[in-house]
This record gives structure tokens, sequence and C-alpha cells, in this order.
């Protein structure tokens, strides 16, 4: 069996344009299934230390708002046993969160481990602080390929996740930065610079991308894919407005 890993790569500055990233996977390839096979840990809140698992590859989109940097597929892995590992962390009562020591990279990396089935050297599989990168360097060493936002788009509306009118919308999301990743090569930003606005996406419920005036929004509802465009309400607040 096989497992996925998808990277949005962490950007720290002491001023400016920061973000922290994130890591996530999919243990196997049951895409219809993710409420129990995604891998993904944050914080339930900003003010708390406990924890939320996240279900779903759609609802970290919403949390990024851009593709992920890298996707990797391992192509042998115990899916088995690195479903336990996710199930015992999940269900482990009064489960915690947090940034340095079981943030979302080291949540990942265990189950990565738990599935491994090949060698690895301590300086890749042993890190005091795990971050997004290091997940990435410990899937690489695992094996993993590098696959295409395009491709992971495919396997979701194959396995009947998405519908087919949703393919082309979604291929519109692009990575944050040209500084980073290989999952696609359209990105917003470069070299600090907006070069392109991505759709704004909305998936039952979940929104994916900036509500920036005049972008194109779509939006999936109950198997019905509606088209519009962000605007400025009487209020001042901008909102998507859909005319088919």
């Amino acid at each position: 069996m096989a497992a996925t890993v998808l990277i949005w790569n962490n950007h720290l500055r002491p001023v400016g344009n920061s973000y922290c990233g994130h890591a996530a996977m999919i243990i196997d390839s049951n895409w219809k299934a993710m409420a129990s096979s995604y891998v993904s840990w944050w914080p339930e809140s900003e003010e708390d230390n406990n924890s939320s698992p996240s279900l779903s590859v759609f609802a970290d989109l919403s949390e990024e708002n851009y593709a992920p940097d890298h996707i990797l597929r391992i192509p042998v892995f115990n899916t088995n046993a690195a479903m336990s590992k996710w199930a015992e962390i999940r269900n482990k009562p009064k489960s915690t969160y947090r940034f340095l020591r079981k943030n979302c990279s080291t949540i990942v990396s265990r189950v990565l481990l738990a599935g491994n089935t090949k060698p690895l050297g301590f300086g890749v599989s042993n890190n005091l602080i795990w971050t997004p990168i290091r997940v990435k360097r410990l899937a690489d060493a695992m094996g993993a390929e590098r696959k295409e936002w395009s491709w992971l788009i495919d396997q979701f509306v194959s396995a009947g996740v998405l519908p087919e009118g949703m393919r082309v919308h979604l291929s519109k999301l692009a990575k944050r930065d040209s500084a980073h990743g290989s999952s696609t090569t359209v990105c917003c930003y470069a070299q600090g610079y907006k070069i392109y606005q991505q759709p704004l996406i909305i998936l039952n419920g979940k929104t994916i991308g900036k509500q920036d005036l005049g972008t194109e929004v779509f939006s999936l509802q109950h198997n019905t894919i509606k088209r519009g465009v962000v605007e400025q309400g009487e209020n001042g607040k901008r909102r998507a407005v859909f005319y088919t």
C-alpha cells in the first residue's frame, strides 16, 4: 500500500511575511475514507494547547489558502501499522498541541515512522523539533515520489470525492511562492511581488483562497457548482456574488 504526504513550507522571518507551514498525510489510497486516514494536527484555538485533528485535505486547504508546496507519494508503506499509530494518537484522552514539541509535523513524522519499511539514518528519523521541511526529508528518505497538484485532483475526481466539474476550477489553485515547492509551477508570489490571482474556492462550506475584490469564485454545495465574483457589499464587507 502507499501513503501520500502533503507539505506547505514554513517561512519564518523576524520581520515581514511569515507563515508556519503545515504537514499532513493520507495513510492509504482510499480517498473516500479520509475521515479516518487523513493525518493532520491543529490546536483547537490560538488560545489553548488542546489538539484538534483535521479530517480532510479540504479543511487544510481552507486553513492554508494555497495548494500544497510538495505532494510526496510513498509507494511502499505499512498502512496497517500507520493506521494503528494514528488511531492511538487521535483517540488519546486530553491530547495536546505544542508548537515546538507536538505540532503537525511531529504527529505526521510519528505516523510515517510507524509505517516505514526502509532503513533510515539517525539524522533523518530523529529530530528534537520537527518542521514541515524535515517531514519532507523523511518522506524523501522513505522513497517518496514527487507528484503534482493535478495528480491529487485526479485522484479525488476518479474516486468520486469531487465532481468532474470541479477539476478545472481546483487546478487554478496555486502554491504560495515561487521559492518553494514542486507540486505546480503556478505561484501567487515571486520575489515579494504578487504575480497571480487564484480563484476563491468554496467546497461544502470550506473557503480556500482570499476574498480580494474581483476574484473569481467557484462554489460546490450539494453537488451543485456555482460561479461568481467577490464584490463590495453595501455594509462595506466583501462577499461572493453568484451569477450561475
